[in-house]
């Protein structure tokens, strides 16, 4: 029903907005001991969601002038604290996923 009144072809209705950010994350194989990047101006559910997958928060600051991720300050840790391995992101010091 949904699926046709948005015209998509498939939908799905979750309980929470929790429960429809844990339903994405499985969607894109978040899973056991990765890293999920996450704004350090958040909400709970957003951390309960990654940690449901069995995966931690990555957090990082936001800026001042919008309150969202820090572009800069990601590319920064991306650069010095991550390394490329097989078409994946590797956390150097923790060896998980990002």
């Amino acid at each position: 029903m949904v699926a046709n009144a948005t015209g998509v072809s498939q939908a799905v209705a979750v309980s929470s907005g929790t429960s429809g950010l844990h339903a994405a994350l499985v969607a894109v194989g978040v899973g056991r001991d990765d890293l999920v990047v996450l704004p350090s101006f958040t909400f709970i559910a957003s951390a309960n969601a990654i940690a449901y997958c069995g995966a931690s928060p990555w957090l990082f600051d936001v800026t001042e002038e919008s309150w969202t991720l820090d572009p800069a300050l990601l590319t920064k840790h991306f650069e010095t604290e991550t390394y490329q391995k097989n078409g994946r992101l590797i956390h150097k010091e923790t060896g998980r996923r990002v």
